[in-house]
């Protein structure tokens, strides 16, 4: 008998690590965590204390994913300051714009862009976190497929504070 409750013991514990554990490939940067699928190689994340910014960098073939984590209390994010942002440098060509409700987050903006200069679509979204701004941006030569463009939006929608 006090062998069988050693062992029921072992066993919840054993559960109870496995349910503590951190979700596979979740990876911090600043105050939050983002999951990025199996296959991305995730770079140590690079502190600008000059820029007041923290950011990481994730790859996987011939895509790259940036996301900076900047605090700017007096920075305001929607649709159109996003806009805005990507329509002053005339190499980039917005093609779409849509906004992902993020659960426990809030709106996410987000750009589908054409870059002219360097022949590539990226994915550029921006969140408003108390007073962080984090940006994710996604892209990779040439255009952007759907199951890519889709990849990027589970990406963000993984992200959360710590």
């Amino acid at each position: 008998m006090k062998k069988l409750a050693i062992l029921m013991l072992a066993v919840l514990a054993a559960a109870g690590l496995a349910g503590c554990a951190p979700e596979k490939g979740r990876v911090s940067v600043a105050d939050y965590s983002l999951v990025f699928p199996e296959g991305y190689t995730v770079e140590a994340p690079v502190e600008d204390k000059e820029a007041g910014s923290v950011s990481i960098l994730a790859q996987k073939d011939n895509l790259q994913v940036q996301c900076v984590v900047k605090h700017e209390p007096e920075v305001a994010v929607t649709g159109e300051t996003l806009q805005a942002e990507v329509a002053l440098d005339t190499y980039l060509h917005p093609l779409a714009a849509e906004t992902l409700k993020i659960e426990g987050v809030g709106d996410a903006y987000g750009v589908l862009v054409e870059d002219h200069a360097l022949e590539m679509e990226f994915l550029y979204y921006k969140v408003k976190m108390g007073e962080d701004t984090v940006a994710l941006v996604y892209g990779r030569p040439g255009a952007l497929t759907l199951e890519q463009q889709a990849e990027a939006k589970v990406i963000l929608s993984s992200l959360k504070p710590q």
